[in-house]
């Protein structure tokens, strides 16, 4: 499971925090473009474990809020 918070919207990008394993001390970051919903660049601290699977979920759940207005604290995309 990866965890997504601190999302944030700008004109051509959004981007949050995403927490492989559900674990504080696994925080990545991505971005994405709005308009073509592909990764603009991922931040993976060397001693974390992040998956490209990880790394694919969050920019699948990042993506359902391209055209929303607000977020949630938290969200979730689960693999499998």
């Amino acid at each position: 499971m990866v965890s997504l918070k601190n999302f944030i919207k700008n004109d051509k990008t959004l981007e949050c925090d995403f927490y492989p394993d559900n674990k504080d001390e696994n925080k990545c970051h991505i971005i994405i473009d709005k308009d073509t919903e592909e990764i603009v660049s991922v931040s993976v601290p060397e001693t974390v474990e992040c998956y490209n699977m990880d790394i694919g979920g969050a920019r699948t759940v990042l993506a359902r809020y391209i055209d929303k207005d607000s977020f949630p604290d938290i969200d979730y995309y689960i693999c499998g």
